[in-house]
């Protein structure tokens, strides 16, 4: 809710800039696939629910409702763990082979990931309006 409030303004703030300064383009860059919602019992003197979410299959980014920027799969992993608490938990990790990902330019070329696409389809976030730095795709 913080981020959507701070995009907000954000884009506020740009808009109500005086025409005479340079007018900056902004982009919405979305994240579509699957995601599960799962949780784990952490045992402690008292147990402890944790609630998560992980990707499943493959994702695409796009960027102003047509522009797919990446796509690729999520390899999910089952991490246990039996030296913590009082119990063992296990829970499900993503991540990525990023040799089995494309990623491409906003005018469709082939291009290979820099790391701000790296840390774009490795966040948890699923909707981002930043300043269009089209070179930086």
């Amino acid at each position: 809710m913080k981020a959507i409030f701070f995009t907000l303004l954000l884009t506020l703030f740009f808009s109500c800039q005086s025409s005479d300064t340079k007018e900056l383009k902004f982009v919405t860059l979305e994240a579509s696939g699957k995601s599960i919602n799962a949780s784990y019992d952490f045992c402690s003197v008292v147990a402890i629910k944790h609630e998560y979410s992980y990707r499943i299959n493959t994702w695409e980014f796009i960027v102003n409702d047509s522009i797919k920027i990446a796509e690729g799969p999520y390899i999910n992993t089952l991490v246990t763990i039996d030296d913590h608490g009082g119990c063992p938990y296990s829970f499900f990790t993503d991540s990525i082979a990023i040799e089995k990902w494309s990623f491409w330019d906003l005018k469709g070329h082939r291009i290979s990931p820099n790391q701000r696409l790296k840390n774009i389809i490795t966040s948890k976030d699923t909707l981002w309006t930043m300043i269009d730095l089209s070179d930086s795709f």
